[in-house]
């Protein structure tokens, strides 16, 4: 069931017509559809640029991708794909990546082999410690 993007806590803050271009989809095992924007996804993840590549059209001696891309996404919730889509989609990086939303990010971002957002995890966390090296946050 696809999901209307004015819902989307992803999109909410974008104008209409950036929700509108979104040519991908994720599929998650409970049916629910995210509509998403290959150009984010693939910027970070050399894995999601191969797909697209891969299912891309050539077209002036470019591949772009093909419009209604659709890509499972499995063993993850919606809350956990709508956290980390809202981590991705954020213009501030890793500032916007609250220590709720931590986990989530890093369960999507090691699936895609997403190395900068993980590297924005693990400096969120270091910035957290306390001075001796240790700090109450459980991520795993």
């Amino acid at each position: 069931m696809a999901t209307e993007n004015h819902l989307l806590p992803y999109l909410t803050d974008k104008p209409a017509a950036f929700k509108d271009t979104a040519d991908m989809d994720i599929l998650l095992d409970s049916g629910e559809v995210l509509p998403v924007h290959s150009s984010y996804l693939t910027a970070h993840s050399s894995v999601l640029c191969d797909m697209v590549l891969t299912e891309g059209v050539s077209y002036e001696g470019r591949i772009w991708p093909k419009k209604d891309l659709k890509f499972s996404l499995p063993d993850t919730t919606y809350q956990e794909a709508c956290e980390f889509l809202t981590a991705l989609y954020s213009f501030e990086g890793q500032k916007s990546i609250s220590i709720e939303m931590l986990h989530s990010v890093v369960k999507v971002a090691h699936k895609f082999d997403m190395s900068n957002i993980l590297d924005n995890c693990d400096e969120r966390l270091a910035n957290l410690a306390n001075f001796d090296g240790k700090s109450d946050i459980q991520l795993w």
